[in-house]
């Protein structure tokens, strides 16, 4: 997240990247004594470790603990310096670091954090006094797995601590990685269907253009029948180009900066209830708007897509029969600012009022659409900070609720 000119917040969306490559190391299992624990996981992992210590006296006696406790077979490691270390770990890869904080050339929190830059995906301990449980919990706090304190000399808790902390870095790498692997399927999706989308409406598009143009040519000279059908080539060509454009969008959903400012509803909703009046020579659906002096904060060409979605989806539903009306009114609670579309429709089944804010989901199955025009509004809304939801009892009506955080618009904000 970062500030714009003039009070605004951008808000940046970007994937981040797997730390290190997808590779997994075998699992650590053990059960009962650190004597068993220690045989397993000489079977398994790990089988090199690394102890950073500059007292070769303490280093000794953590080897001794480590032999002692069953990590016999082990390859022990060794380095007194933060330079020694990071020569060690650019020429091998240990499976475990037992790190002391106090070296001749690094100390304290900075020696976590430089080991940690050259350690990738190896779990670091670090090796504590009694005095320093304090600096020790800073240490895991930014991403140490794990401590122990140097006076354990029975090499329990030291046993116990290696085998949880390689078991948790190997399956918080494994979950980064495919986490990572996720992020790149849906990008290939998403990919995938705007090329799809994009292709298929340049021939839908011919397709309309030359329906149109075969009518005006036929002109009144034309049979009837002929007509009606070239009118519904037509119009289902320009219904298609529709859900292909509202696929698109949600394909690409999340590729654009979200710059937040504040936004008069009224204004906004008046630009929308024009626009959407303009698009059919009959008024389908009559308007009732009470919002006040409602302002919030939001991305105003989010907004405005929110907007066209559900006054779009309420005549799509609830439109085009005699009597058909939304209301759009406006409450204020704390901080935020409820925004209520409410038509007089038929309604939605409760049931199924959770799903018709989900994508391809739709609550009416004969009518066109992709169902992802609600599915839309509520993406949107989360971006901004907000939420959405449907209300309705299945017999009079629904009402979409828009939940925004509140805002006051100053001179020289954006209306």
């Amino acid at each position: 997240m970062k500030h714009a000119p003039g009070g605004t917040t951008v808000i940046a969306h970007r994937a981040e990247p797997c730390a290190a490559p997808c590779e997994v190391r075998p699992t650590v299992r053990g059960s009962g004594s650190p004597q068993s624990w220690g045989t397993e996981v000489a079977e398994g992992v790990p089988t090199k470790i690394l102890i950073i210590e500059d007292n070769r006296a303490d280093a000794r006696l953590m080897e001794e603990i480590l032999r002692r406790v069953g990590f016999g077979t082990a390859e022990i490691l060794k380095a007194e310096t933060l330079a020694q270390a990071i020569e060690v770990l650019g020429r091998v890869s240990p499976d475990v670091i037992l790190l002391d904080l106090t070296l001749p050339d690094s100390s304290g929190l900075e020696t976590v954090e430089d080991v940690l830059v050259y350690a990738g995906t190896t779990p670091v301990i670090v090796q504590t006094g009694l005095a320093d449980e304090a600096l020790a919990l800073q240490a895991v706090r930014i991403g140490a797995q794990d401590f122990v304190c140097k006076a354990d000399t029975d090499g329990g808790a030291l046993a116990r601590t290696i085998h949880y902390a390689v078991e948790r870095k190997r399956s918080q790498h494994e979950i980064a990685c495919k986490n990572q692997q996720l992020r790149e399927t849906n990008a290939n999706l998403r990919q995938l269907t705007f090329a799809m989308t994009h292709d298929l409406q340049t021939p839908l598009a011919t397709l309309s253009g030359a329906t149109g143009s075969l009518a005006t040519a036929l002109g009144d000279t034309s049979n009837k029948g002929v007509a009606r059908w070239l009118m519904r080539i037509e119009d289902a060509s320009r219904r298609m180009v529709d859900m292909l454009d509202e696929l698109m969008l949600y394909a690409r959903f999340g590729e654009q900066e979200v710059v937040l400012e504040p936004v008069r509803v009224t204004e906004l909703l008046g630009e929308v209830l024009d626009s959407l009046s303009c698009q059919s020579p009959e008024p389908r659906m009559a308007f009732e708007v009470d919002v006040g002096d409602a302002c919030v904060l939001a991305d105003r060409a989010g907004l405005r897509r929110a907007f066209e979605n559900v006054v779009g989806n309420a005549i799509k539903y609830a439109g085009g029969v005699p009597g058909a009306r939304l209301t759009i009114v406006s409450t204020k609670s704390d901080q935020w600012t409820e925004l209520r579309f409410v038509d007089n429709g038929c309604g939605i089944d409760p049931k199924c009022l959770d799903k018709v804010m989900l994508p391809f989901k739709r609550a009416c199955a004969n009518k066109p659409g992709t169902g992802l025009g609600l599915a839309i509004v509520r993406r949107y809304l989360e971006q901004m900070g907000g939420c959405a939801h449907a209300e309705s009892d299945g017999k009079t009506g629904t009402t979409i609720v828009l939940r925004l955080p509140g805002a006051t618009l100053g001179a020289g904000s954006a209306a």
